[in-house]
Formats: structure tokens, sequence, C-alpha cells
């Protein structure tokens, strides 16, 4: 189990270890800062601030030009390991085979904490997390800033500095704590703040960590525990503590302004929150219990959820084998587009009806939502809504020609069940409409 400890307003990464029971404060220096020019590659959409122990940048994808308030240079090279770590839940690392090698999450380490060349621990406490936010917004043109730590004390100039970043749309991360068996009634900062988005730390599942904050202040939960992250040299290694939930909160705000770079900062949160699911009156991001990597239907079951498209049958399970009927796949298709009309839609409807009439501008009637949905089904229905050219029928499967199999077949929506069977009767579950949806969005 790993821990905190704060003195005054010592502020340390919250998965720290016991062992670090005094750290010197050493307070940002007030030596004027000459900050190099950053260079950022142009297919670049979303930068994020690390304000943390420094980044390898060898290790993790995506890493810029940043600051080191404790050595006042551009070198943040991460002695110590947390910052890295943090940062391969976020960007990746293409070295230790995590995340999207490809993504183009940039992080921007700013560098607050870590150790001379004797060994000493130099923190630079709240004056230069402080200035981090600040700096990360103004120089480094940062959308999200992750900070995964935390003290007890409140500070003012910190309080002020996350009020600027709301004022620039600029969404705030940051951990709740690990304290929760010591001192369950800790509030973290600045996790504590209103707009700030408090991370809780929970199992695969949505089940709260013994060692998490579970107070008011903390606003959603993300695994927190055996999580694998980058290690300085480049290999994998097992993690735990709300500062590691904390950096995949980050990502998921990420994702979000990859889709909408617009959004405010509080519409952000506002989609983040309802891409989350309840478990124990919690909301949590985490997989469900019959869900499992392994699956075919793993990522599409976690595109759906985030989407909002589906939240599962109950707490902890998707039921990707129950058979789905035609009113639920054309309701998952209707959010997808938005839930066009659903402002108007009368109370008591339902749940199904805003989607029904919707489908009717794509020439799809008479309905009968409560029908099981067959794989002809399926694929017709995605053939109205998304098919953007006529495919004419071909005789490859010996039962069923249809043009919408051609084309869901065309576009690698479903390749049928054989080299020379498409069966068209056989009803879906929930895991193979999920895949062919996550497919057809893919292409829409």
């Amino acid at each position: 189990m790993k821990r905190i400890f704060s003195l005054m307003a010592t502020i340390l990464p919250t998965s720290m270890a016991t062992t670090i029971l005094t750290v010197l404060l050493v307070f940002f220096s007030a030596v004027p800062v000459v900050y190099a020019e950053a260079t950022v590659s142009a297919e670049a959409t979303v930068r994020v601030a690390v304000i943390d122990t420094g980044v390898a940048a060898s290790v993790v994808n995506n890493v810029t030009e940043g600051y080191n308030y404790m050595l006042q240079s551009t070198d943040t090279d991460d002695l110590i390991g947390h910052g890295t770590a943090v940062a391969s839940l976020i960007s990746g690392s293409k070295m230790a085979g995590l995340g999207d090698e490809n993504s183009r999450i940039v992080i921007v380490p700013l560098t607050y904490y870590t150790k001379n060349t004797e060994g000493t621990m130099l923190n630079g406490g709240g004056d230069a997390i402080t200035k981090a936010i600040y700096d990360a917004i103004d120089r480094y043109g940062c959308k999200v800033i992750n900070i995964s730590s935390g003290t007890y004390v409140e500070l003012l100039a910190l309080k002020e500095a996350v009020e600027y970043a709301e004022s620039k749309n600029v969404i705030v991360v940051s951990s709740a704590g690990n304290w929760q068996e010591e001192l369950p009634n800790l509030i973290y900062y600045p996790s504590g703040y209103e707009t700030v988005v408090s991370v809780g730390a929970c199992d695969k599942y949505g089940d709260e960590a013994e060692f998490s904050q579970k107070n008011d202040s903390v606003d959603i939960l993300a695994q927190g525990t055996s999580l694998k992250a980058a290690s300085l040299r480049g290999r994998t290694r097992i993690v735990e503590g709300t500062s590691y939930a904390t950096a995949l909160v980050t990502e998921k705000v990420c994702r979000i302004l990859e889709e909408y770079p617009d959004l405010s900062a509080a519409k952000v949160r506002e989609m983040l929150f309802s891409r989350a699911r309840t478990v124990g009156g919690n909301l949590v991001l985490a997989d469900f219990k019959d869900v499992t990597e392994d699956d075919f239907f793993y990522e599409a079951v976690r595109y759906a959820v985030e989407r909002g498209i589906t939240k599962g049958t109950s707490e902890y399970l998707f039921s990707p084998k129950k058979v789905c009927t035609k009113g639920e796949i054309l309701t998952f298709m209707w959010r997808n587009a938005g839930s066009p009309g659903e402002e108007s839609a009368e109370k008591g409807e339902h749940f199904y009806s805003g989607a029904l009439k919707w489908a009717e501008n794509f020439g799809i009637n008479s309905v009968e939502p409560m029908e099981p949905c067959t794989r002809l089904d399926t694929v017709r229905f995605l053939y109205s809504i998304y098919g953007s050219e006529e495919a004419t029928a071909d005789d490859r499967f010996v039962d069923v020609r249809d043009e919408a199999v051609t084309w869901a077949c065309q576009k690698g929506i479903t390749n049928g069940t054989s080299e020379s069977t498409f069966s068209p009767e056989k009803l879906c579950s929930r895991g193979e409409i999920v895949t062919f949806l996550f497919r057809a969005f893919e292409i829409a």
C-alpha cells in the first residue's frame, strides 16, 4: 500500500511510499526563468501538462519540452519514476508496449519534485505547482493539466491558479489522496476545489480501493490497483494509487477534446461524467466483470460505454451474450448520433421511442422494438443509416443475397459466419451488436 506524508504545505505525488517521513521543503526561487521554445508535431491535438517528477522522454510517447522548477532549466528528465509512470498512462509508451503508439496526446513535463546529484530530494511545493499551472496555460498552451499529487492545506495562490485555469477553459485533473484508512475525512487540494476533476481509485471492475479517499470531494473513480505503467528503463511495472487513476481520467479527458476541441471546461467535465457508469453509487471508469481484454468485443464495449451508447445491464455486468432487440440496436445508433429530438420527447415514453422516430428519417419503418435482432436486421439498419454508396448484392454466401450484406462485408463490419454462409437469421448478442456498431461508426 502506498501513502504520502504532508508537512505544512508540502505536496508529494500521491503514490510515494511510506518510507518518506519528512521532506525538505524547497520553495520556488524568484530568479527569472528563461524558457526555451518547445516544438510539437503538427499532428498533435491535445497538450497535457504533467506536473510531477519529470518524464523520461525516451520512454513515454510524444514528450515535448517543459521546465524544471527546481533546477531552473529545461532538463525535465525523471530521476524518480513517478512522473514517467503517470505520463505513460496518458500518452502511452511504445518502449513498454503500453497504450496507443500513434497517440496524438503530447506530454509537457513540468517538474516540481526531483533530486539533485547528491540524491537529496527537492520539492518546490505549492509555489512551484502554482507557477507550473500558469505556465502550462500561458507558455505551453496546454488544454489539460494532470496533478497526481495533493496537500491537505488550502493555499490561496493554488486556488487562484485553478480558477485561472477554469477561466481559460483548461481542465485540471487531480488525485483525491490515499489516506482513507487513516484519515477518511481528509480532503486533498487542488482536487478539493469545485472545478477540479477529483479522482479516486477502484479496482478494474469499479469497486473502491481501500486506500482511496471516499469523501464528497471525489468526483469519479478509475482503476488504481494492479495497473501496468512504464518504468524509467522502459519496462512495465505494476503500480497502485490515486496518482495513476488520475492519469487514466486525464487520458479520457484528452480523448474527449480530440473529438470536441472547442468544448468548454464545464462541458468536458459533463461529458466525462456522462460517459462513466455507476457502481455502488460512484461514477467509475472501469470494466465489467463479464468482459475481459481477450474478448473480441472488449474495445467495442468500452467505446459504447464511454460514448454513452449503453451502460450495461447492471452495475457489474454488460451481458455480452444476451440477445439484442431491434429497439436496443436502433437506440444505440440514435445515441451515437447525439439522441436528436430527445429534448422534445414526452415523459413516460419507452427508451426506444426517440430512436424509432429518428430511424424513420432513414426509411426504417414499422419496427417491432421488442423483437430479437438478427444478423440480417443489423446490417440492414447499418446500411440504411451509414451506407453512403450503393452496393450490389453478390453471391458469395449461399444463404443470403442482399446489398446490405455485401456493403457490410466490403466495409469490414462482418465477414459472415464462414466463407460461404452469412447466417442471416442468427440472433445477434449485445457483444456482437456493439462490435458491428463500433466498426460502422469508425467508417461513418
